[in-house]
């Protein structure tokens, strides 16, 4: 049996995200990473349950969205909700913020998350598109929700590396380079 001794919190969900039994969370220690775990443990009525990491997509610097086995629906999601998360200490004490890095699930090459780009400045061929005011993350794919200057139907832009030709983080402006079309759509 595990005792309270041998774990640490790491962090805690949140809330459901979607219908598919995924998870907001928040870790505490950007060493720590979910991935890298054996199990998390919950506590439920007053012992430490593990449960397995099955996915993990980051969502902003701050939260991620998890995956755990077993849990399938928003409604088994729901148990979870402003749950604590913790690890064992023994597996926390061996990851480093270099240990971090090495995952997959950093920011990109320019250390920025997709959320780091709400609030930039969209331009492509000379022409501004808009502002980018959230980024939708339920398709496979992570759309840039881009508000036009005339107040039109939002901007749905794929938020796909291909598509940048320069991100300039003082002037808060992006430069696209887009298919033939795709803002037509």
């Amino acid at each position: 049996m595990i005792r309270d001794e041998e774990l640490i919190e790491i962090g805690r969900f949140n809330k459901p995200h979607g219908i598919h039994g995924e998870l907001s969370c928040s870790v505490d220690d950007d060493a720590v990473e979910l991935g890298r775990l054996r199990c998390i443990m919950v506590y439920r009525d007053g012992l430490p349950v593990p449960f397995f990491v099955k996915a993990i997509r980051p969502r902003n610097h701050h939260t991620s969205l998890v995956t755990l086995d077993g849990v399938e629906s928003d409604a088994d999601a729901r148990q979870f909700a402003n749950e604590t998360i913790y690890a064992l200490r023994s597996e926390v004490g061996h990851m480093t913020a270099d240990d971090a890095e090495d995952d997959g699930e950093q920011p990109d090459g320019d250390g920025l998350y997709a959320s780091d780009l709400i609030g930039m400045e969209v331009w492509a061929d000379g022409r501004r598109l808009g502002l980018i005011t959230d980024i939708d993350d339920t398709t496979a794919n992570l759309l840039m929700v881009v508000e036009p200057p005339d107040a039109s139907k939002p901007l749905l832009i794929p938020a796909a590396a291909e598509f940048f030709s320069d991100i300039d983080i003082g002037a808060g402006r992006i430069e696209l380079d887009l298919p033939d079309g795709l803002i037509d759509m």
